[in-house]
């Protein structure tokens, strides 16, 4: 049951996206040029958002051709485009659009979800597991202990989850 609620809960952010995302008034405060997605194009506004957002695996011309093809009706044909049609159509996206869709985010959770704080105080937004290493000074190793060998001894710097 819960993991119903939460794939629900999923397809109704995906939707309000989605909405937010197709909005022409959206779009014409996140072009960088008034001329820009104004035509149906290979690449049209909504569809370069998505890629751009989407995790990149693979080699982006890999990415490029299995995204149009999720993207795509059966049936119809699938666009072809090269990197460099993509980053030339990036360059007419504005950022401000995905910080605008991360605080409207924020806001339908806030509202339609439990917000829950790590340590009762942090919102957290994403954790990669990555390590950063830090200087083995002050109280840094006492907040972030050293690495240990197998006999339990200090072998490395001191390191962070970020």
């Amino acid at each position: 049951m819960a993991r119903e609620l939460l794939r629900n809960f999923r397809a109704k952010l995906i939707d309000y996206i989605k909405d937010i995302v197709g909005c022409n008034d959206f779009v014409a405060r996140h072009r960088t040029e008034p001329t820009a997605f104004r035509r149906r194009r290979k690449l049209p506004f909504e569809r370069l958002f998505w890629l751009v957002a989407n995790f990149r695996q693979r080699s982006m011309q890999s990415e490029i051709g299995q995204f149009l093809e999720d993207c795509v009706e059966p049936g119809e044909p699938i666009p072809s485009l090269d990197d460099s049609a993509v980053f030339r159509a990036r360059l007419k996206l504005s950022p401000g659009a995905y910080r605008e869709v991360n605080e409207r985010c924020l806001e339908f959770f806030e509202t339609h979800g439990e917000l829950k704080l790590w340590k009762d105080y942090y919102r957290l937004c994403c954790v990669d597991g990555s390590t950063l290493r830090l200087p083995d000074a002050g109280d840094i190793p006492e907040l972030f202990p050293p690495q240990r060998d197998g006999q339990g001894e200090p072998s490395g710097p001191p390191l962070a989850r970020i």
